[in-house]
C-alpha cells in the first residue's frame, strides 16, 4: 500500500513537471514607447526577460536600419505565425446590450479558421502583435489611458483640455494553454503609442 501511494505520488510530479516545461514561454522580448516630440517622436526601449517577468530599459541596436515613426501606426493587422498554422488578429467588437466598442485579440487555425483562443485584456487598446519564434505564444502590447492628476496639469484639466497618460502592459498568450499572463511597463507616456520591436529567444 505504501509503495503504491509513493509510485502514485511520483507519477503526479513528474506529470506536473511535464506540463509546466509544456507550458514554459521564455526568451526575451523588445518594445518600444513613442511620445510625441514636436514633428517627431522620441521612444525609451525596453528589454522583457518572460523567465522572470524582468523588464529593465534597454540600449540593444533593435531600432538599427530603420526609421522612426511620423505618426500614429494603424491597427495591427493579422499576423501569421511562423510556422504557418495560426493567425493573430485584432477585432473591435461593440456589447450587444451596453457598453462602448473594445478591442479583441484573437488566434485562429489558419487553414480552417476556427477561433482557438479569444479575449478582451484588462487595457483598453492593443498597439502590437508579435509571435514567439517557436510558433507557441504571441506578445501583444496594450495600454489603458487615463488622465494625469498631477499639480501642474490642473491649469489645463480646469480649461477643458486634460492631460492623457497611458499605461503599458504586455500580454504573453500561451496558445497550447489557452492562457495569458501580464507584465506591466513601468513607463508612461502622453499621446503616445508603443510597438513590439522583437522577440528573440
Amino acid at each position: 500500500m505504501a509503495v503504491s501511494l509513493l509510485l502514485l505520488l511520483v507519477l503526479s510530479l513528474m506529470a506536473c513537471s511535464t506540463k509546466g516545461a509544456e507550458s514554459f514561454i521564455g526568451g526575451t522580448v523588445y518594445l518600444t514607447i513613442f511620445q510625441p516630440a514636436g514633428l517627431s517622436y522620441d521612444h525609451i526601449t525596453f528589454e522583457v526577460q518572460l523567465a522572470n517577468n524582468a523588464v529593465q530599459q534597454s540600449t540593444a541596436p533593435v531600432l538599427s536600419g530603420e526609421r522612426l515613426p511620423t505618426a500614429i501606426p494603424p491597427r495591427p493587422r493579422a499576423i501569421s505565425s511562423p510556422n504557418n498554422v495560426y493567425v493573430a488578429s485584432v477585432e473591435v467588437k461593440t456589447p450587444q446590450s451596453f457598453g462602448y466598442p473594445h478591442d479583441v485579440f484573437l488566434v485562429k487555425a489558419l487553414k480552417t479558421q476556427e477561433t482557438i483562443y479569444e479575449t478582451k485584456f484588462p487595457d483598453e487598446e492593443i498597439h502590437s502583435i508579435v509571435w514567439s519564434p517557436r510558433s507557441d505564444a504571441v506578445a501583444v502590447l496594450t495600454s489603458s489611458q487615463h488622465y494625469s492628476l498631477s499639480p501642474k496639469y490642473w491649469f489645463r484639466a480646469i480649461s477643458g483640455h486634460p492631460k492623457p497618460v497611458e499605461e503599458y502592459r504586455l500580454e504573453i498568450v500561451n496558445v497550447k494553454t489557452h492562457s495569458n499572463r501580464g507584465i506591466d511597463i513601468p513607463y508612461q507616456s502622453s499621446a503616445g503609442f508603443g510597438e513590439i520591436r522583437a522577440w528573440l529567444e
